[in-house]
């Protein structure tokens, strides 16, 4: 369960390259960022149809589950560990991780413990999830290759987290 919760909230941080930051990165002999991006989304994507497959043909957590998705994790790891795949230096998971599986482990303690029921189980998974999707953007933005000020006035924009060129471009 920790497994899966921590795949969808890190599938919910989501990130858009700017392609100015795109051009300045690739001149300064940096890899495309937001083609990690997309090839983490395709392999976790691939994961969770897997995870959602054998979930529905087996009981969830039984021995039958872990079974079945023995082949499923297995192949993430090597979709993920591909040359060009994930890029990142790891400071961000490294930093928003163990916030992460530490909320995750309070929802499932106090479900444990009666201490929540099922709707209030399900709002402190839906807040673990938005505390780490919050804390990657933040992580994301303090990377030397985003500039998250935005160049405008325009507030609004269709991704948690968008890196800016820089003013001077």
């Amino acid at each position: 369960m920790k497994f899966s919760c921590a795949l969808l909230a890190s599938a919910s941080a989501s990130i858009f390259i700017h392609p100015h930051v795109h051009t300045r990165l690739v001149a300064q002999g940096l890899k495309n960022e937001s083609k990690s991006m997309e090839c983490f989304m395709s392999c976790t994507g691939e994961l969770m149809r897997k995870d959602i497959k054998c979930s529905m043909e087996f009981e969830y957590e039984s021995k039958e589950y872990y079974r079945c998705m023995e082949g499923p994790t297995a192949e993430y790891e090597e979709c993920i560990r591909a040359d060009g795949c994930i890029e990142a230096d790891g400071t961000c998971i490294n930093r928003c991780e163990p916030i992460l599986l530490e909320d995750i482990q309070a929802c499932e303690d106090g479900l444990a413990a009666g201490e929540l029921n099922q709707l209030d189980y399900v709002i402190c998974m839906n807040k673990a999830s938005l505390d780490f999707s919050l804390c990657w953007d933040r992580c994301t933005c303090e990377m030397p290759w985003c500039n998250c000020v935005p160049p405008s006035n325009e507030a609004w924009a269709p991704y948690d987290v968008i890196c800016y060129p820089d003013p001077e471009l």
